[in-house]
């Protein structure tokens, strides 16, 4: 919480929080329903593409060796037989951006008026 202080002038009614890992699993939209069944949930999505390359550049910027190791193009096409590394970074990248999954996932948990998607086209 130290990282979302509430201003003085506001109600402690609005509290917010920010992450990237909890949209695309499984059980973050049904623990998000236990403890705040009337959250307000804004997702901002960017083009799968550059979502998936972002997340490599990370990756690589945290000096994953496997992304070190590995073109993006070696990574998003890494077929069944890859090392269970590269099968790992490659969902990583891909999964995450499946979109429409993910929001049918909140969509069970949270009523559509209080799920809002935004699309970003610019990183």
């Amino acid at each position: 919480m130290d990282f979302f202080p509430v201003p003085s002038n506001v109600s402690t009614d609005f509290l917010f929080e920010k992450s990237a890992n909890y949209f695309d699993t499984e059980v973050a939209p049904k623990r998000a329903a236990a403890l705040l069944p009337r959250a307000k949930i804004i997702s901002v999505l960017i083009n799968p593409a550059d979502r998936a390359y972002s997340w490599y550049q990370h990756q690589r910027a945290h000096q994953d060796p496997v992304a070190l190791n590995h073109t993006f193009h070696e990574v998003i096409s890494a077929g069944p037989s890859s090392p269970a590394a590269l099968l790992s970074l490659h969902r990583r990248c891909l999964q995450p951006g499946a979109y429409s999954s993910h929001l049918e996932r909140w969509l069970h948990h949270y009523q559509p008026s209080q799920v809002c998607t935004h699309t970003h086209t610019h990183l």
